[in-house]
């Protein structure tokens, strides 16, 4: 079992790290973690069987001091390769200042998780407040401002359409969620990595003679028909998806049916959002937009 588990920790562990997405603990490294700890505590029990009874004491200690040295760091590690203040040191202060709201504050959050407390405003996660952050308030703003059975274009699937409703419909512009456009994209992906591209053409056999009339390859010119045959309201695009040349995004802002049929119309925080709307649609006389987003109009002679 011991070897099984390492060789499946090592195995994902290395999937993890060479994959070319940014946030490879949060998101990639996340299978691996229950057989790291299974791990662990295979380890921890092998420790404990073969120290004589007088050692336990320091090997609890070395426990603890291992511990200690991750929680007396001043900061940690966040995306991008920033970082930020520790969230225990974070924790720790505003429990002292004001115990008695800080244990009512968790207690709310623990039976109501999208409740706002204390916790969300100075607490050590405020800039990531599960409704608050940026992905949630440009949900909002779908939501405050277009209706029912609205369909909209966008590369962040998660949070946002969370917020905007159930009742509007979003397509994947990067294919997460969407497979015409997940399909392209990995098939582009294959052409440049040997590993993707023999799966890739022993998957494409196997489905071909299972399903000989389903279409698996997907040029860009075909996502981008398939993007735009349901006649979007709307697409959103954010400065990270357009930095990727081999993405779809930066495609879809220069295509023709883009600059043609829809205009600009806003940017959201300061320009990380950009946000087209059909030109058949009356332009906005009002505008919502939740607390804490920044929107500003946008000028269609506005190269930007």
């Amino acid at each position: 079992p011991t070897a099984l588990l390492t060789l499946l920790s090592a195995l994902l562990l290395a999937w993890a790290a060479t994959n070319l997405e940014s946030r490879h603990f949060f998101r990639h490294a996340v299978p691996a973690l229950p057989f790291l700890f299974l791990l662990c505590v295979r380890a921890m029990e092998a420790l404990v069987d073969r120290l004589p009874r007088g050692r336990l004491p320091a090997a609890f200690a070395g426990y603890l001091l291992m511990v200690g040295a991750v929680a007396s760091d001043p900061t940690v590690p966040l995306l991008l390769r920033q970082s930020g203040p520790n969230p225990l040191h974070e924790a720790a202060r505003l429990f002292l200042e004001q115990p008695g709201p800080y244990l009512g504050a968790t207690l709310q959050k623990l039976r109501d998780p999208s409740s706002r407390t204390m916790l969300d405003e100075r607490g050590p996660t405020q800039a990531w407040a599960i409704d608050h952050n940026w992905q949630a308030l440009v949900g909002k703003f779908v939501a405050l401002n277009y209706g029912k059975g609205a369909i909209l274009v966008y590369d962040q699937m998660g949070q946002t359409p969370w917020y905007a409703g159930d009742d509007k419909i979003f397509i994947d512009s990067l294919g997460l969620t969407d497979r015409v456009v997940g399909l392209h994209h990995f098939a582009g992906r294959a052409e440049r990595e040997p590993l993707l591209g023999g799966y890739h053409a022993l998957a494409s056999t196997l489905l071909g003679w299972l399903f000989p009339q389903e279409q698996r390859t997907f040029t860009s010119e075909e996502a981008l028909e398939h993007v735009f045959a349901s006649r979007p309201q709307v697409v959103m695009l954010t400065i990270f998806a357009l930095n990727n040349p081999r993405r779809l995004p930066p495609r879809l802002q220069s295509s023709k049916v883009l600059s043609s049929g829809y205009r600009p119309a806003f940017k959201l925080l300061d320009g990380a959002v950009l946000v087209y709307e059909r030109r058949d649609l009356p332009h906005r006389l009002e505008l919502q937009a939740p607390a804490g987003l920044d929107v500003a109009p946008w000028e269609e002679h506005d190269p930007t």
